[in-house]
Parts: C-alpha cells; structure tokens; sequence
C-alpha cells in the first residue's frame, strides 16, 4: 500500500507533469505525418527519391531549380569545397547565377543516391545519401571514378556530395560533407519566401518534420532541460513508478549496466530510459569545470559524451557544450576538430558543439524495445570503443586551451 507520503509526492509528480505539458503542448501532438503514414521513416532509397523529386525543375512543385541552387550555392562556397584537391570544381559565382531548368535528375544511377547534371552548363552533382547505414569501403572513390569516366560527363565540372543526418565527414576530401539540419533550413527558407504552391508547402512541411523526428533527432534543448530537471526534482517517485510497472525495458536495462562496467569506469552526469549522458573517467579528470551559460548534462565540464536509443539506432556522440566564455569554446571546438578530425572547423553555434558521433543500426525491422539489454550493450560497447579510443586526442586539445588545467 502506497504510504500517505508516497501520495504526496506523486500529486507534486503530477503537478510538474502539466506545467510541462502546458508549457511545452507539443508533447502531446497528435498531427498526422502523410510520410510516416506512408512508411517513409528512415529508407534511404526513398529518401533518396523524395529529395529527386524536389530538386527536378519541371515537376508540379513549381520550385523550379530553386531548391537544387540553393544547395549547389552552399555546397560550393563551403569550406570542404574550397580546400579540396579536386581541380574540376565549377565556380561558386557562376552556380549562384546560373539556370538549371535542363537539369537531369536520376536517383540510382551508377549506383549513386542522387545524380544530376545539366548539359547546358556542364556540370555534374552527385549526392550520397546515408540515413542510418555507414559509408563502404572505397565506395566514394568507386563513385567519383565512374563519373569521371563516364562518357555523358567528359569536359563537366563537379560537386560531390555526402549527404548525413550530422554532416558527418567522409573518407575523401573530393565529397562535400552537408547535413540534413541544411536540407531543413533551405527547405523552410522556400516556405518562407513562398516559393511554393499550397499542395507543395504542405508536403515540405510534412518532410521537414519527419526529417527532424526520424533522422537528425533534434531536440529541444530547452525541453530536454525541463524533462531532467522535473526528474531530479521527481526522482524518487519516478523511480518508484518505473520500478512497480517495470516501464524501464530492455534501453534501461542496458544504460544501467553498461554505466556500472568495470573496465573502462564512467562517470555518468545523468540518464533516463532512452538517454545516457557521460565521461570516461581518465578523461573527467582532464577536465577542469568551467562556467556554462546554462545547465548542461547535470555537469559542468566543457566535453560529455552521451548515448541517445531511437528507432533501430543507438548513437553515441561527443559534444562541447555552452560554454560562457566564447573565445574559449571557439578556440576548443577548434582544436577539437583538428584533433580528432585532422579538419579546421570553428563553432557555429554558442551552445552545442558535435563533434564526433556514430550510430549503430540495430534491425530495421524490430522496435529497439524488443532487442535484448545484452545485444544492446554489445552495441554501445562497439561504439564506446570507437569513442573512448579518441580520448588521448580530446586530452590533447584540452592541453591546447587549457594548458595549466589539463594533463
């Protein structure tokens, strides 16, 4: 029987449950998704399609070659782009001023996600597309090779491009890394400047979330917050209710005995059933603590890792976080880049920093729930021994910045 204190408690759970909910009233969002609905989640080949379709001039989107210069545009004045070895590039001017309406758009051709091409203007775009999967062994090389072989493109100019959830670099300097969070922005931006129909803006808007909830998993950093501090200040009621219902499954299962591993010690900030935030002990005590703008990950040191499960996926990923004296965060994404990279990139953002992640795909065909705790931990150990072997580097930029702190 539940003590009258236990009550207590549970009202004031409640209590904090609708201030969320009134002030975050997405949560309980109900809208129909056509893509979901359709079962376009996460396959890249219809990713792959969607994108095709959006980026052929001639189509009933009424777009044009809008959507394809403006990520032709971007790519060719990105940095990648202007430091690759690759001596065939088109001129970033030119691409900016340029029609594209002969544009020849063709998913799967030559293997590659997306290529297209505009015999008019001689130029050539390849995009490979991973959603979930990894880039193969000197599959981008292979790519590149057959373009410039093939006899359609002879005298063409040419940007490569690796399309990822992250943005993540590729193995070849020639592809130009883009995220999907930029496949978002141009897209809104269309939406915004009403370059579209109705029947196209609604399909837009529907791609754009289902991008956001399936394959960048953005959160609201301001609602994760809140999430953890209703936990925290919950923690005992809540903990009591996943204890009685059993709700923690196979995820929890796994985060919590992966946490306790003897091995390689952790030290964990924080985790829920789906989320486990932490730092390699060796490196934790490389680590000064450090003024942040915000409460971050229960912690306050400038680098955590963190697990996030979603899906078929498990991802694990590096971050610097807000840190309140922004010359130092510049200086340390920085070197972290460089560090772990071998890449000069700065922040773009005065909050949060990725600097490294991978996932692991798990079985597309089976909800992350029903694996069980073992083979997941399996999982977050390969992806733990890819992260935990970057730590001397990390500890090196850390020197670089903090030198008097770290070491």
């Amino acid at each position: 029987m539940i003590s009258t204190d236990d009550e207590f408690k549970l009202l004031a759970l409640l209590k904090g449950i609708e201030e969320l909910e009134s002030n975050f009233p997405e949560i309980n969002s109900q809208d129909i998704n056509i893509f979901e609905a359709a079962g376009l989640v996460r396959q890249e080949i219809r990713h792959s399609k969607a994108l095709a379709f959006l980026f052929k001039p001639n189509e009933s989107h009424r777009l044009g070659d809008k959507f394809f210069k403006k990520l032709i545009t971007h790519s060719t004045v990105s940095d990648t782009f202007k430091k690759s070895y690759d001596s065939n590039h088109p001129s970033a001017f030119k691409m900016a001023i340029t029609d594209f309406e002969d544009l020849i758009v063709r998913p799967e051709d030559m293997q590659i996600d997306i290529l297209m091409w505009s015999p008019r203007n001689k130029v050539v775009l390849a995009i490979e597309n991973k959603v979930g999967a990894s880039e193969g062994d000197n599959q981008l090389t292979r790519y590149k090779n057959k373009i410039i072989n093939d006899e359609r493109f002879k005298g063409y100019s040419r940007v490569l491009i690796y399309l990822t959830p992250e943005g993540d670099s590729s193995s070849s300097d020639v592809w130009i890394p883009i995220s999907y969070k930029l496949i978002i922005e141009i897209l809104e931006d269309l939406i915004i400047k009403k370059a579209t129909n109705d029947e196209t803006t609604m399909f837009i808007s529907h791609y754009i979330k289902l991008i956001r909830k399936h394959i960048v998993n953005e959160e609201d950093e301001e609602l994760k917050s809140a999430c953890l501090s209703l936990y925290e200040k919950h923690k005992y009621i809540i903990d009591l209710i996943n204890k009685i219902t059993d709700l923690g499954g196979s995820v929890s299962e796994a985060i919590k005995n992966f946490s306790k591993q003897p091995d390689n010690p952790l030290v964990v900030n924080a985790s829920t059933n789906s989320w486990l935030s932490f730092t390699p002990k060796d490196l934790h005590e490389n680590m000064q603590d450090i003024v942040l703008t915000r409460q971050w990950h229960k912690q306050n040191k400038p680098v955590v890792f963190f697990y996030n499960f979603y899906d078929d996926k498990i991802k694990l990923v590096i971050e610097v976080g807000p840190i309140a004296n922004l010359d130092v965060r510049n200086k340390l994404v920085t070197a972290l880049f460089k560090h772990l990279l071998g890449i000069d990139k700065s922040a773009n953002s005065n909050t949060y920093t990725r600097i490294w992640s991978k996932i692991e795909k798990i079985n597309a065909n089976v909800d992350i729930e029903e694996i069980s705790s073992e083979q997941l931990e399996k999982h977050m150990d390969t992806l733990f021994k890819q992260a935990i072997s970057l730590t001397p580097k990390i500890v090196e930029a850390l020197k670089e910045v903090f030198p008097s702190d770290a070491g």
